[in-house]
C-alpha cells in the first residue's frame, strides 16, 4: 500500500517532477531526481512555510508515518535546515552543511561531507569516503571500507570496522570494538584508547601527543593477556603456556618500555637506567612535585634530571628513597639491588678502583672503558632541598638494604668524571638518585613443568583437584595451585591454592551446584613464572530425587506428589521435545492435525500462554512413542490409573468398569484451584489435575474449563484408555477414546525410591 509523502495540496507545489515513488508491499520507496528536486526545492518550502508548518523532517517521515525510505542520487543539503529521517536513507554522494538526524540506517555509497552535526541512532554505512568537520555522534554500527578523515570529534558507541585507513586528526570516542586495517592518530584519541581489550588492530601508530594508558588500563591489559595466555596453553595441548624463559643479555619489557640487560659475572643486570613511572603493581609513582613538596613527602616520588622530560631517554629517572623502600620499583623477580649485591660486581670487576672505569659507557667526558657492559651515565642527583647537582659529572644509584640503615637513611653508589672509582655513600631517602634492576637468585631458570591429572571425589556439591609437578625448571617452586570455573576458556576463574610445592598436589573445593559442568587447569609457579596443566572437566552429581521435590526436565520444573506407593507429576507435561531431545512435531494446523498419523503436540487454542495454566495436548502416536517421560518416568498406564483409585477409597470392582466410577475419587484429584463454579475439587490426594480441555481428531480445541482428560499409556483396541474430570462430578470416568485425540499427559515414577 502506497503512502503519501505529505498531504495531497503540498504534492503539487513541485514535488511530482522531482520524486518518482515505487511501491513494494506496505512500503514506498521515493527516489529524488537532482536536477529536477534542485529546482523545485525552493519554491516547496517556500509555499510550505506559507501555507502550513512543514518541515524537511515532515517530509522525511511520510505525512507522520515513520519508516519511509529515501534514496538521494548526488544531492546537496546545502540551506534545507535540519534533517531527520526514521526510515533508510541512502546516498551516492550527499553534504549536509545542517543538523541531521538518523532513527534509522545511512547507507552512503560515495563520498560524504558533513559540515555540522549528525546524530544516528541506527545503522550507518559509508562504502567510500567520510569527511567530518563537526561533531558526529552514531549510537550503533558504523562501518568504513574505504579513507575515513575526521577533522573534528567522533562519538561511536557500539562496534567499528574500518577496512582501510582511519585517520584522526581530532577527538576519538568508542565504547566498543575497533577492527582496522590501518589507524593513525595525529592527535588525542579521548586523552588515550580507551578500553585496550575492546581493541583489534593490525597496525597501530601511535599519534604524536596524548596517546597512553592508565594504570587500571594495564591492570586490565595484564589479565587479558594471562587469560589470552591460558587460552593458548589450551589450545596448543602442551601443558602449559607457551612461555619462553627469559635469557640475560635478551631485552626485558616492562611498563611499555625494553630494557637492555647484561650478565655481569653471576648477576644479570639492568644495562641503563630505571625510567617507570608506576610501582609494577601499576600504582602511579607521585611526579611534578614543587620544591616544598618533594622536600616534604614521606611518599615514593620521582623527577628528570633538570625536571627536564628529554634527559629520560637517556639518563631514565630519578627516584627518592621512600620509592626504593617501597619494595615496587623493579618488575617481578627484578629488585633494586642489595649493598652487599653492589659488592659482589665491584669484586668481580677487580675492586672498587677500576670498577667504576669498567662500570661506564664509552664518552669523551666520561672517560668509561664500559667494558662490563654496565653502560653506566652521567645522570646527577636532587638533593632533599630538590636542588639538581653534579648533573655533567656524576651518576649515583641507590642500594636497596637487607635491613634499613635508619629511618632516613640508603646506601648508595657512585662513579664520576676522570676517575675509575667506584664509591659508597649514605644519603638521605630524601634525596633523588637513579634506580638500576637487578635479576633475583634463581630468575635465569625456565618455568616448572607441570601436570593437570584427573579429579576424584567427585559430590553434588564438591570436588577433589590434583595435579603433579613434573619439574622445577632450574628454581624452588613456591607456589601450586588450581584455576577453575564454569567457562571452558576459564575467562570467569577462580583460584585454589595447592597442596605441595613437589610431587603430586591436590585441592579440595565444596560449595559446587549438582550437575554442573566445570573446568580447572593446575598451575607451577617458581622465580621464571607460572606454567600451567592442561584444562580438564568435570560434573558433580546431580542430586537425589525425592518424590515431593520438584524435577528438572527439559528446563522446566516439574513439581511432584507421593501418592500411596506411586509418584506422579504433579502438573500436566509441557514438553516439546522426546527425551531424546527429537522435536515433537507442533503448530499443527486443523487439516494436518487431523490427518496426522506421528507424533504431535499442540496447545489450547494455539496460545501458548495456555501452556502454564493446562499443559500441551499430545496424541496418542506421541504417547505410544514411549518416549514422552523424562528416563525413569512414564505415561501412566490404565493399571497405574486403577491403582491411584483404588489408593483414593475406589472398589476394586469400580475401577474396572468404563464409564463413571467410584465416589468421590474425581474431587481428590482436581486442584482446588477456582477453576469455574462447579470444578468442585478438594485435591487431597495432591494431583492438581485441572480442566484443559482437549483437541478432537478433527483439529478443534474444546471444553477447556469444563474437563480434564488424561491419557494412559494402555491401548483398548480402536483407541485408549483414558480418564476423564467433568465439572460438577464428583467421580472419575474412565473410557476409550480415539488416537486422534489432543489429551494432556501425566508422567509417573518407574519405581517409587
Amino acid at each position: 500500500m502506497a503512502v503519501a509523502l505529505v498531504a495531497a495540496t503540498t504534492m503539487l507545489w513541485g514535488q511530482q517532477n522531482a520524486v518518482v515513488s515505487e511501491t513494494s508491499g506496505n512500503r514506498v520507496y521515493l527516489e529524488m531526481s537532482l536536477p529536477a528536486l534542485q529546482s523545485n526545492l525552493d519554491t516547496l518550502f517556500a509555499r510550505s512555510l506559507q501555507a502550513s508548518s512543514l518541515t524537511w523532517s515532515d517530509v522525511l517521515a511520510n505525512g507522520g508515518s515513520p519508516g519511509v525510505d529515501v534514496a538521494f542520487n548526488g544531492f546537496s543539503a546545502s540551506g534545507i535546515g535540519d534533517l531527520a529521517a526514521s526510515g533508510t536513507v541512502t546516498a551516492d554522494s550527499l553534504v549536509l552543511n545542517k543538523d541531521a538526524a538518523l532513527l534509522g540506517r545511512l547507507n552512503i555509497t560515495g563520498v560524504t561531507q558533513l559540515e555540522d552535526s549528525l546524530r544516528v541512532a541506527g545503522f550507518v554505512e559509508f562504502a567510500d569516503s567520510l569527511r567530518v568537520l563537526k561533531a558526529v555522534a552514531i549510537g550503533e554500527t558504523l562501518h568504513v571500507s574505504g579513507l575515513t578523515t575526521l577533522g573534528d570529534s567522533l562519538h561511536v558507541t557500539a562496534n567499528v570496522d574500518f577496512d582501510a585507513l582511519f585517520n584522526v586528526d581530532g577527538d576519538a570516542t568508542f565504547g566498543g570494538t575497533i577492527h582496522a586495517d590501518s589507524i593513525v592518530v595525529a592527535d588525542v584519541i579521548n586523552g588515550r584508547i580507551s578500553s585496550l581489550s575492546n581493541l583489534t588492530s593490525d597496525e597501530l601508530a601511535e599519534g604524536e601527543a596524548n596517546l597512553y594508558f592508565t594504570a587500571a588500563e594495564r591492570v586490565a591489559l595484564a589479565q587479558l593477556m594471562a587469560t589470552v595466555d591460558s587460552l593458548i596453553a589450551v589450545i596448543n595441548g602442551s601443558g602449559g603456556a607457551p612461555e619462553t624463559a627469559f635469557t640475560c643479555g635478551n631485552a626485558l619489557a616492562y611498563q611499555g618500555y625494553d630494557y637492555a640487560t647484561v650478565q655481569i659475572g653471576e648477576q644479570c643486570w639492568f644495562a641503563e637506567n630505571l625510567q617507570a613511572t608506576s610501582y609494577r603493581d601499576d600504582e602511579a609513582i607521585a611526579s611534578g612535585l614543587t620544591v616544598s613538596e618533594w622536600t616534604a613527602t614521606s611518599e615514593g616520588a620521582l623527577v628528570a634530571l633538570n625536571d627536564d622530560a628529554a634527559n629520560v631517554a637517556a639518563k631514565g629517572l630519578l627516584y627518592n628513597g621512600h620509592a626504593v623502600n617501597s619494595d615496587k620499583l623493579c618488575p617481578s623477580g627484578w629488585h633494586v639491588p642489595l649493598d652487599g649485591e653492589w659488592v659482589e660486581l665491584t669484586d668481580f670487576l677487580d675492586g672498587s678502583d677500576v670498577a667504576g672505569l669498567k662500570m661506564k659507557r664509552v664518552d669523551p667526558d666520561w672517560n668509561g672503558s664500559n667494558e662490563s657492559g654496565f653502560s653506566g651515565v652521567i645522570s646527577g642527583a636532587r638533593t632533599g632541598a630538590a636542588a639538581f647537582i653534579l648533573s655533567t659529572s656524576h651518576a649515583y644509584w641507590w642500594s636497596s638494604p637487607a635491613t634499613s640503615l635508619s629511618s632516613s637513611d640508603l646506601n648508595c653508589r657512585y662513579a664520576y668524571t676522570d676517575a675509575g672509582l667506584l664509591a659508597g655513600n649514605i644519603l638521605p631517602l630524601s634525596f633523588g638518585l637513579s634506580v638500576r634492576c637487578l635479576m633475583d637468585d634463581g630468575t635465569n631458570a625456565s618455568v616448572p613443568s607441570v601436570t593437570t591429572t584427573a579429579e576424584t571425589n567427585v559430590t553434588e556439591s564438591g570436588v577433589t583437584f590434583n595435579g603433579t609437578v613434573d619439574g622445577d625448571g632450574g628454581d624452588a617452586v613456591t607456589a601450586t595451585g588450581f584455576r577453575w570455573g564454569q567457562a571452558s576458556d576459564l575467562n570467569d576463574a577462580s583460584n585454589l591454592v595447592g597442596s605441595a610445592t613437589s610431587g603430586s598436589f591436590s585441592a579440595a573445593l565444596a560449595g559446587l551446584t549438582a550437575g554442573t559442568t566445570y573446568y580447572f587447569s593446575a598451575f607451577a609457579q617458581n622465580g621464571a613464572g607460572t606454567a600451567f596443566g592442561d584444562t580438564l572437566s568435570f560434573t558433580t552429581t546431580a542430586a537425589a530425587f525425592s518424590c515431593g521435590d520438584p524435577l528438572n526436565y527439559q528446563g522446566y520444573d516439574y513439581a511432584s506428589v507421593e501418592i500411596g506407593s506411586q509418584c506422579w507429576f504433579a502438573e500436566n507435561l509441557q514438553s516439546l521435545l522426546y527425551n531424546d531431545d527429537e522435536a515433537i512435531p507442533s503448530d499443527l494446523d486443523a487439516t494436518a492435525w487431523s490427518g496426522d498419523v506421528l507424533g504431535a503436540v499442540a496447545v489450547y487454542d494455539g496460545d501458548e500462554n495456555n501452556a502454564a495454566l493446562y499443559g500441551r495436548l499430545y496424541n496418542w502416536y506421541a504417547v505410544e512413542t514411549g518416549k514422552l517421560c523424562p528416563a525413569g518416568w512414564h505415561v501412566a498406564s490404565d493399571e497405574d490409573w486403577k491403582v491411584l483409585e483404588i489408593g483414593l477409597g475406589m472398589s476394586p470392582s469400580d475401577a474396572d468398569l468404563s464409564n463413571s466410577r467410584g465416589t468421590d475419587q474425581g474431587a481428590q484429584m482436581k486442584s482446588s484451584d477456582t477453576w469455574g463454579p462447579n470444578w468442585n475439587g478438594t485435591n487431597s490426594s495432591g494431583l492438581s489435575v485441572v480442566p484443559g480441555g482437549y483437541r478432537s481428531p478433527t483439529g478443534a480445541y474444546t471444553q477447556v474449563n469444563v474437563y480434564g482428560a488424561l491419557w494412559s499409556s494402555t491401548s483398548s483396541g480402536s483407541g485408549s484408555w483414558t480418564r476423564l474430570l467433568t465439572m460438577g462430578v464428583d467421580d472419575v470416568y474412565r473410557g476409550s477414546n480415539l488416537i486422534g485425540h489432543g489429551f494432556s499427559v501425566r508422567c509417573m515414577m518407574d519405581e517409587l525410591e
